[in-house]
């Protein structure tokens, strides 16, 4: 069933007219609120098992309310019911009926109920709506009904007799994520006889989510003038995000979809050790090869081989040995090399595999196959031929680091640092939203994924000095619910978490070598006559009409709208904030193009106001990419492209959603500042948190800077009770901490395991730092503390115009900023005494004096004049503004002195050519008009223009307007 929609009052929006400063923003329509029904008990009955989100049960265990009590029911013919008993309740497509009562003998002393349950996966308002219990007949003795949210009732009992109908529609309240609402039919309770027989009923209801009021709009700041770098990379490389789960180079439909979305191969299962079980036959044997003795580097293409353990070794494998037949295997009997080699797959939740039942304990697997990691990374490392192949491992299916109080850290993660880590090029780690192989039916996306990466950082740091690189190898969602057939909402699922995940890891690039969505190819291995040729969850094609064998031509799966929203994305990171964790950002600029990506970590659904900083001069239109992907099975996913001329002023997403704006300009896009991105770390880590005892942190040679922004990124394993906001000091210094983080509560983890930014004032750093943390309570760990700082490049002394070097154009915007306070101006205070005065054109004189001469020469043909910023200024030729003239500005003559250098230059200590003496003289000509232009008294503007263009009439200067241009 899809979603029903019932017409509310709409309530007014904010008003999203134009802002100062913000030209070409169009308006938006206030939004319309609706409601929606998201389950409807008939409508979604279904067959042989219940559909996604539903459950029938009864309890079994015990009374109504505690719902470990409650237990499944089965289906059979035409009902579900409970497996074993005579007198029993059940549920069918339209009906239900109660079990025994708490006087009948064998009810045990307990009503016994039919629960219709379902569980929500959207926050908000719910209420029941649209119900109707009704019985026909007038004997028996009536039933009962009652109305739970988890353990909690949230209606009276409603009793309804023989012959009677009547609703119980609830309002329920606020739900979150995860809320079970159950709907019981029971007996009529004691004393009323508590008849099982004759009590069926006709049953229906709706849930519905109904309209709450908005969240604050959140602000995201565009800076399209700043770029950025991250430990020095600011380009985006597609290769390391843009891949997809196949190694597949035959199938020409594969290799053109790659071609035109600029998709890389990701991984595939293949490699040397597989090779050499096919070979021999046996697991620890290979085929006898004499290895190759040239040892010149071998060429590598991109994509990640690996394999599944039970192809690679068992317990008393020779670990030498198979690491020797992996570098003969890629220098001697393959020519195609992959870039990265991750020996095995998810390995260590396989250790207790029957492969591996020689082992004594699944723990002396896990050392063993850490044990192979290292081997194979010493000998890669030992072979000049392999020197470009990096060996990556020990792909973590199931990183739930602080379990146990971080004992699963211990053996698995640490464990396999401390025995391979020194000859892994990178460490792999796959990031699942729901269950990959083991663990709980949690989200890894937002702050939990953080604190992982995070994790594993710091404690390379505190080995080997160093941030070994990340390969995310695997990541994305688990759906479950969705039935076994294709849909696109099926298909569509994972995509929510693949993009969520995908911002956490644009943060990470220069700590990155790769990272591969879970999207796979046709993964024809998986298609089969007997599930009807249904698509392998992942796959990125399907067959269009499925035959008896399975052939036929292919089509996308929904998955291919993740290609689409990301199309073309590339370019120079820009700087962009946003406020509020839950919504993520990134920015790229290309030539005349801007990307803005963000994304919708919330449960729900959040407007974006997007400010852009630097304006929208030029702008030609707008692309607005959008894909909002429900959790309902009975809704449709969406993806949308829209162009629009003028940009939107905010952008609504709704659970989960992500939308990339495409900004196109007339002309390219430049910047005119710079911030670094750094991180630093500290091998404190692990810390166990005890009650009102504080913890310190040492961060050192810290690169401060006067303008930017620093972070504290936190990370603690806690049980959810205990507190998340501990005091924190900063040299001394107390800083807020937020109650807010990426991403949900974790509420339906065992703990808390992420990581929680705390915004520090740039001021309060120094190159060495002291941070203390003191929690109020004790238990669990801070795992990792690492300072990141957003430090703004100081500009070039004297470089007024930022555009990185110091030249005749500086004068002239100094000159423009003459008297100016506002920010624009204030580039041109060269001394920083806070006004644009006299002294800072000595400062820019100064500097321009002791550049090389002839630079100074060339910057006169070549320089780029920007646009003016004082005010009150008057128009020179209709080419550049400048400020009226004030006394104590240098003198004509002391300006051309200084610019006349580049006229010298120009002629060399040799004696100039007649041509070359000609061109100087007319440069110092139109140098000497700028000069008195600029010095022209307001009065005798005029007279002075006058006087300029009759010059230029005797042939002297052609106009005012080309000697401008010498600086324009």
């Amino acid at each position: 069933m899809g979603y029903r929609f019932f017409s509310r009052a709409r309530k007014p929006r904010r008003s999203c007219s134009s802002r100062s400063g913000r030209g070409g923003l169009e308006r938006l329509e206030p939004r319309q609120l609706l409601t929606t029904v998201v389950a409807d008990y008939v409508d979604q009955y279904a067959t042989p098992a219940p559909a996604f989100g539903w459950q029938y049960l009864w309890n079994e265990s015990g009374a109504l309310g505690t719902p470990s009590n409650y237990t499944a029911m089965v289906q059979d013919s035409w009902r579900y019911r409970p497996t074993t008993g005579e007198s029993f309740p059940y549920l069918g497509a339209t009906f239900a009926h109660p079990g025994s009562g708490v006087d009948e003998a064998d009810s045990g002393g307990i009503d016994r109920y039919a629960i219709a349950a379902f569980t929500v996966s959207v926050a908000g308002e719910y209420s029941i709506t649209d119900s109707l219990i009704n019985r026909d007949g007038a004997n028996g003795d009536g039933v009962e009904v009652v109305v739970h949210v988890n353990s909690q009732p949230v209606t009276q009992l409603l009793s309804l007799g023989p012959a009677s109908s009547d609703n119980f529609d609830s309002d329920l309240g606020n739900l979150s994520v995860g809320d079970t609402i159950y709907v019981g039919i029971g007996p009529d309770g004691p004393g009323g006889g508590s008849s099982k027989g004759n009590d069926g009923v006709g049953f229906d209801f709706s849930i519905t989510l109904g309209e709450t009021e908005p969240e604050p709009p959140v602000t995201v700041s565009i800076d399209l003038e700043t770029q950025r770098y991250l430990s020095g990379v600011s380009d985006l490389d597609r290769d390391k995000f843009f891949t997809h789960h196949s190694g597949n180079t035959s199938d020409s439909q594969i290799s053109a979809f790659r071609s035109e979305y600029e998709v890389e191969r990701g991984r595939q299962f293949w490699g040397p050790l597989p090779y050499a079980k096919q070979q021999t036959g046996q697991v620890g044997v290979y085929p006898n090869t004499t290895p190759s003795t040239d040892q010149s580097v071998r060429p590598v293409s991109q994509v990640v081989h690996t394999g599944h353990p039970r192809d690679a070794l068992r317990y008393d494998t020779d670990v030498q040995a198979a690491a020797d037949y992996v570098t003969t295997y890629y220098t001697t009997v393959v020519n195609d090399v992959p870039e990265f080699y991750e020996p095995m797959n998810e390995p260590f939740v396989h250790a207790g595999d029957s492969e591996f039942s020689d082992a004594p304990s699944t723990e002396a697997m896990r050392l063993k196959m850490a044990e192979l990691y290292a081997a194979i990374g010493e000998a890669v490392d030992d072979t000049p031929a392999l020197a470009n192949m990096n060996v990556v491992g020990y792909a973590s299916a199931w990183p739930s680091m602080e379990l146990w109080d971080f004992g699963h850290w211990d053996s698995r993660m640490k464990m396999f640092m401390d025995v391979a880590g020194e000859h892994m090029d990178a460490f792999s780690t796959h990031l699942y939203d729901g269950v990959n192989v083991t663990g709980q039916n949690t989200r890894r996306s937002g702050s939990n994924s953080e604190a992982i990466l995070d994790l594993i950082e710091t404690y390379s740091h505190v080995k080997w000095g160093e941030v070994k690189p990340h390969a995310i190898t695997e990541y994305g969602g688990i759906e479950s619910g969705y039935g076994d057939t294709y849909t696109d909402i099926r298909s569509a699922q994972s995509l929510r978490s693949i993009n969520h995940l995908l911002f956490n890891l644009l943060e990470r690039e220069d700590d990155l070598l790769i990272s591969i969505p879970f999207i796979t190819d046709k993964a024809t291995w998986f298609l089969s006559p007997g599930n009807n040729c249904e698509p392998y969850g992942a796959a990125l094609w399907k067959h269009i009409a499925p035959t008896a064998s399975c052939n036929g031509p292919y089509e996308y799966t929904w998955k291919v709208k993740f290609f689409d929203l990301w199309k073309d994305v590339q370019g120079e990171r820009g700087v962009i904030d946003t406020s509020d964790p839950d919504v993520q950002a990134q920015l790229f600029i290309d030539g005349n193009t801007a990307y803005v990506a963000v994304n919708n970590l919330a449960d729900s659904a959040q407007t974006i106001d997007l400010e852009l900083l630097s304006g929208m001069s030029g702008l030609q239109n707008v692309e607005l990419r959008q894909m909002e992907i429900p959790s309902s099975a009975s809704l449709e996913p969406t993806y949308t492209e829209t162009v629009q001329a003028n940009a939107p002023e905010s952008v609504t997403l709704q659970t989960g959603g992500t939308a990339v704006l495409v900004y196109n300009f007339d002309s390219p896009i430049e910047f005119n500042k710079t911030v670094h991105s750094e991180k630093y770390y500290t091998t404190t880590h692990l810390q166990p948190i005890n009650a009102d005892q504080a913890i310190n942190f040492n961060f050192d040679g810290v690169q401060t800077a006067s303008e930017g922004e620093a972070t504290l990124r936190m990370s603690i394993g806690r049980k959810h009770d205990r507190s998340k906001a501990p005091e924190v000091t900063v040299n001394g210094t107390q800083v807020d901490v937020p109650a807010d983080w990426k991403g949900y509560d974790q509420a339906n983890r065992d703990d808390f395991f992420g990581m929680i930014e705390i915004p520090v004032a740039i001021e309060l750093l120094q190159a060495n730092n002291d941070i203390s943390v003191t929690f109020p309570d004790t238990g669990g760990r801070v795992s990792s503390m690492i300072l990141a700082v957003e430090a703004v490049e100081a500009p070039l002394p004297g470089d007024y115009d930022r555009d990185a070097d110091v030249d005749l154009l500086d004068m002239v915007y100094w000159r423009n900023a003459y008297g100016g306070v506002d920010e624009a101006a204030l580039q041109a205070d060269g001394n920083g005494d806070g006004v644009v005065n006299a002294a800072d054109y000595t400062v820019w004189r100064d500097i321009y004096e002791a550049i090389p001469a002839a630079t100074a020469s060339q910057e006169v043909a070549t320089a780029t004049a920007p646009a003016p910023v004082a005010t009150e200024q008057a128009e020179v030729a209709g080419v550049v503004e400048v400020t009226p003239v004030s006394p104590s500005l240098p003198s004509a003559a002391a300006m051309l002195a200084v610019a006349s250098r580049a006229v010298d230059a120009a002629a060399g200590d040799d004696e100039p050519s007649q041509e070359a003496s000609t061109g100087n003289n007319a440069t110092m000509a139109q140098l000497l008009l700028i000069s008195e232009a600029l010095q022209a008294d307001e009065e005798d503007q005029d007279q002075a223009f006058a006087e300029e263009q009759a010059a230029a009439d005797d042939g002297s200067l052609e106009t005012l307007e080309e000697a401008f241009a010498l600086v324009s």
